[in-house]
């Protein structure tokens, strides 16, 4: 998967890029065609760190995830818990739908 991170109103160092590499990489378990993800992080008036991330799937289907807390990392994975929920959320709705249309078909 393809990370592509931007940092507005910070300096983005090393061990950001490695933490946001590692927790968006963990989507990866639930969602499986995950094509690529694309990281911003900023500051707001020095006290709001805010960290969106959004996948792109093989299915054009785009997971979108924003949290605000007052550490960067503790936002990071805000964002990161929601996206894992949404990314869980619709593969259960695509298995759902292959073992209706599975039964229907055995059923016929």
């Amino acid at each position: 998967m393809d990370i592509k991170i931007t940092a507005k109103n910070i300096k983005l160092t090393p061990a950001i890029k490695e933490y946001i590499n590692t927790r968006v990489s963990k989507v990866e378990n639930f969602f499986d065609n995950i094509v690529s993800a694309q990281v911003l992080i900023s500051v707001e008036k020095k006290i709001n760190q805010k960290a969106e991330i959004i996948l792109h799937t093989g299915a054009k289907t785009t997971i979108s995830a924003t949290a605000v807390e007052t550490n960067l990392y503790k936002a990071i994975d805000a964002a990161a818990v929601k996206a894992e929920a949404q990314a869980k959320k619709i593969k259960n709705r695509r298995t759902n739908k292959f073992l209706i249309v599975f039964i229907l078909f055995l059923l016929l």
